[in-house]
């Protein structure tokens, strides 16, 4: 019973983007369940901060619940990465399946590496958003920028030769220590 019940819940938060205001009659049509079992599960959902409700119930519409959260880190080269991830952003995700836990861990930690080693920046904000589908990390630095650094480390006249360089792809302003690998993942379901 339990695995029907998980399957029925992760049903409800892969469609309820699409049928926020119908996400209960397309449940029951699909698992042939009443009204009142669906609602069984929607309440759950909503008590364990999974999704939430809004509106009057002849109104009602229903939304994964987005937990935003925010640092604001120094940036210097003796700064570890790993710790910084383990300290802060680990304990979030423990939730996380195990492949889910493996890419954040790698995506936060290259980028937040770059941003040490590359932006000549003094500070980094971390934004994370979370949801059951999804999760979105975005560090900003107060550095130089991507662009003016590739175009000082290889002496180009004009910012718009740096933008071409960095379109050829596999492009490092550091090549005795980094490979120029683009981090771009792409994922949905992460509990």
């Amino acid at each position: 019973m339990a695995a029907k019940s998980q399957e029925i819940q992760q049903f409800i938060t892969e469609h309820i983007e699409q049928h926020p205001r119908d996400i209960v009659r397309v449940t029951m049509e699909c698992f042939g369940l009443t009204r009142q079992a669906v609602n069984r599960h929607v309440k759950t959902l909503i008590e364990d901060e999974v999704i939430e409700a809004k509106g009057k119930t002849s109104e009602r519409t229903y939304a994964l619940v987005e937990k935003k959260y925010h640092f604001e880190l120094p940036l210097n080269q003796n700064q570890e990465e790993d710790v910084v991830y383990r300290e802060l952003l680990a304990p979030l995700f423990e939730n996380f399946r195990e492949n889910i836990q493996r890419i954040c861990h790698y995506g936060f930690t290259e980028m937040f590496n770059n941003a040490i080693d590359h932006s000549g920046g003094t500070k980094a904000e971390v934004y994370l958003a979370i949801s059951a589908r999804n999760c979105s990390i975005v560090i900003i630095d107060n550095g130089i920028g991507i662009f003016e650094k590739i175009r000082t480390s290889l002496g180009l006249h004009d910012t718009r030769m740096a933008v071409l360089e960095l379109s050829k792809g596999k492009l490092t302003t550091a090549p005795d220590r980094h490979s120029g690998q683009g981090i771009f993942f792409h994922g949905t379901h992460v509990r």
